[in-house]
């Protein structure tokens, strides 16, 4: 093409021709460009790989591991504790290199963890998660920041994120929500109510405040849920989330507003034929003297008492004969008497017979009476497992002191403690002494030791299997988001 237009003749034919040659060379001008920017795309990738290849010490050990092992390495990375103010693994290790990076966006895995809320700050991050994820089942964390009631853009934002969300309710594993107030509470989850859900596996909803007065049934995932085996309620009513409950194994219930009628516990406890787990506060449970109702299937009871003078749901109102573990929580001394009276009963059958884990957290500030020492062991004689704040004095004499031709607790294995102190080791020295006497098993204790004397801790290594028991994984509200 010639690089200077042709001289045309002052005609009336003039303008058709000009308008022609213009557009040949606009023509011509996109095809340059569109040359250019493929040019500079390629400049660019050579650019970032001589880059790559000068600043990239070859010979460190890290860049000859196979992108399948640094991906394993990723995955593990991805289960470490995270709280609301630190970088998500995936993106911390894509920012460690170009070759880091490319490995962490293409494993799909990473992404499946997704921390939004309904927020059009946090929207680019939510698609960027839910197309890196691609196939993978995700677990879902919804948190709304503050509690302004009459936020038009805050509903706008609520159908943005539904709008993102939905498309994929099949790939949802876990679903956790938190929110100020329960009016928002209800407009997310009414947008769940029809969804099938086949792969969903954990439902935790998180009230921040107490349950507003507009209580009212919301049923979610009518649809079909199959793999539905935990569902955890903090502030909110039982009967205001109905949910598939048939495949439920772990149930818990903390600090509803108001208690849940016996009879309507009772209710949802039978429409969980499966459970296993039941975690709860006794006060989230009205109860007065009802008939007791049959767990059969109940393996594990973890129960705190919040209120004083006793209050609320009582062990003697569950029956549980497949129990393997029990915890109790906050118990004072009269609530652990009411416990011990409850094991001694009216008749001579055992109440927890295959009960082998005891887990009491108040026996620092609230001992037990010394009958009831005797009564607890005696009542609970297959006990394996004990684990306390503090070193129980009571329980630590007994065994001390146990001559009897039936000892109590004979099969015991593991202590647990969050702290022992000097007196408490000393004690426990001589308890370890005197079950040695009587051909026991070695015993297995968890515990910080740090307030151990030295020549106390070489005895005791010597004797028993020391765990140091580091603290124990925040399981307080934080943890969930």
């Amino acid at each position: 093409m010639s690089s200077q237009p042709t001289e045309i003749p002052e005609t009336e034919e003039t303008l058709p021709i000009l308008e022609s040659q213009q557009a040949d060379l606009e023509q011509h001008e996109a095809q340059l460009v569109l040359q250019l920017g493929e040019i500079r795309a390629k400049l660019a990738s050579v650019r970032a790989k001589v880059a790559d290849s000068r600043n990239v010490n070859r010979n460190a050990s890290i860049y000859s591991l196979p992108a399948e092992t640094l991906a394993d390495i990723f995955e593990a990375g991805r289960q470490l504790p995270l709280n609301d103010r630190d970088i998500p693994f995936p993106v911390l290790v894509s920012h460690v290199s170009r070759r880091f990076r490319s490995i962490a966006i293409n494993e799909s895995t990473l992404w499946t963890d997704i921390y939004t809320s309904p927020s059009l700050s946090s929207m680019d991050w939510l698609d960027i998660r839910l197309k890196r994820s691609e196939a993978c089942l995700l677990d879902l964390r919804i948190k709304f920041l503050h509690d302004d009631e009459d936020d038009e853009d805050d509903d706008f934002d609520v159908r943005s994120l539904l709008d993102r969300i939905l498309p994929h309710h099949k790939r949802l594993r876990r679903l956790s929500i938190r929110s100020p107030e329960s009016a928002r509470m209800y407009s997310l989850l009414s947008a769940f109510s029809d969804i099938n859900a086949p792969s969903l596996e954990s439902i935790q909803i998180y009230l921040v405040y107490h349950f507003d007065e507009d209580y009212r049934p919301m049923r979610v995932f009518s649809g079909g849920a199959p793999l539905l085996t935990s569902i955890r309620l903090h502030r909110w009513s039982l009967g205001a989330l109905q949910a598939p409950l048939d495949a439920v194994t772990t149930f818990r219930l903390d600090m509803p507003c108001r208690p849940v009628p016996f009879n309507d516990f009772c209710e949802a406890i039978h429409g969980m034929p499966h459970l296993e787990n039941l975690i709860l506060s006794a006060d989230a449970v009205a109860y007065d003297g009802q008939p007791s109702i049959e767990i059969m299937s109940l393996i594990s009871l973890d129960v705190a008492f919040q209120s004083s003078p006793p209050s609320g749901l009582e062990p003697s109102a569950l029956v549980t004969p497949a129990l393997e573990s029990l915890t109790l929580r906050h118990a004072n001394k009269d609530r652990l008497s009411a416990f011990v009276h409850l094991l001694r009963g009216s008749s001579s059958l055992l109440r927890y017979p295959a009960l082998h884990t005891l887990e009491v957290d108040s026996w620092a500030t609230n001992p037990m009476r010394n009958e009831d020492v005797v009564g607890l062991m005696t009542g609970l004689p297959n006990i394996r497992h004990i684990a306390f704040k503090s070193a129980p004095s009571g329980i630590f004499y007994r065994l001390c002191t146990d001559t009897s031709a039936d000892p109590l607790w004979p099969r015991l294995e593991t202590i647990t403690l969050d702290e022992i102190g000097d007196d408490a080791a000393s004690l426990l020295c001589l308890m370890v002494s005197h079950r040695a006497s009587l051909g026991a098993p070695k015993l297995q204790l968890k515990s910080s030791m740090d307030d151990v004397p030295e020549d106390t801790m070489e005895w005791l290594r010597e004797r028993v299997d020391i765990i140091e028991k580091l603290d124990d994984p925040d399981d307080s509200d934080r943890s969930w988001w």
